[in-house]
């Protein structure tokens, strides 16, 4: 992502780059990995869990209030039995890759 920025009246151009977010259709997309970092304050759309990463997806599922929750088949079955009980909790929808196969994006 590049932004203009104004500097004693001199244009230039820095590149900020935005890690484990994808934009597509209008839609903020959230690459939850095997580090467990999400930044806080942030709505994504769709929540997408790979790399069985080991988070608290409840907390998570309240401060970020993603509108879909998608897990790959990198994910440990387990996990994926647990999260699917957390978004069900939560009245999220849930999608798993390894179950249902793949996720078409609208």
């Amino acid at each position: 992502m590049k932004i203009l920025l104004l500097r004693n009246f001199e244009r230039y151009w820095k590149s900020n780059n935005i890690k484990n977010f994808l934009f597509f259709r209008g839609k903020t997309i959230y690459v939850l990995d095997s580090s467990a970092i999400y930044p806080v304050g942030i709505n994504a759309d769709i929540l997408l869990l790979t790399q069985s990463s080991k988070v608290n997806l409840d907390r998570l599922l309240l401060t970020m209030q993603p509108k879909m929750v998608v897990a790959d088949k990198s994910n440990f079955r387990d996990f994926q039995t647990r999260w699917k009980e957390s978004c069900a909790k939560n009245k999220i929808p849930f999608h798993a890759t390894a179950e249902k196969g793949y996720y078409i994006l609208k």
